[in-house]
């Protein structure tokens, strides 16, 4: 389950996935390439929301943000003895150049886990 909620900003632009899987750490990320090693491979989630105007797979691919989303509750159910790493990629301006920003726990991103419970905000 992937749930959002605390909006600040307008959520037009903006879709809401939850995906499950195995990801793979071969260094070869072309869609259906397996490296055959199985300690390479393990299960994976992940809850997020990202800039994007339809919903489908290319939503997955970078997109520079058209909403201005500046802050939002992100919660998900995780399994028992799961490993959560939070990741927030945020786009920014600086002078007359745009960029990507990736906001780390404690520099306005807040993130705490309690057992199946996993919440995020910025």
């Amino acid at each position: 389950c992937c749930y959002a909620s605390n909006f600040v900003g307008k959520t037009y632009g903006y879709s809401i996935g939850a995906l499950g899987g195995i990801d793979s750490g071969c260094g070869n990320y072309e869609y259906g390439y397996d490296c055959g090693i199985a300690s390479y491979h393990w299960p994976a989630e992940v809850c997020g929301i990202f800039s994007c105007m339809d919903q489908t797979g290319t939503c997955l691919d970078y997109q520079t943000p058209t909403g201005n989303l500046t802050g939002v509750r992100l919660e998900t159910r995780v399994s028992t003895n799961s490993t959560v790493l939070p990741h927030v990629l945020a786009y920014g301006t600086s002078g007359t150049t745009s960029e990507q920003i990736l906001i780390e726990p404690g520099t306005g991103l807040n993130f705490f886990q309690n057992g199946k419970v996993v919440v995020l905000t910025i």
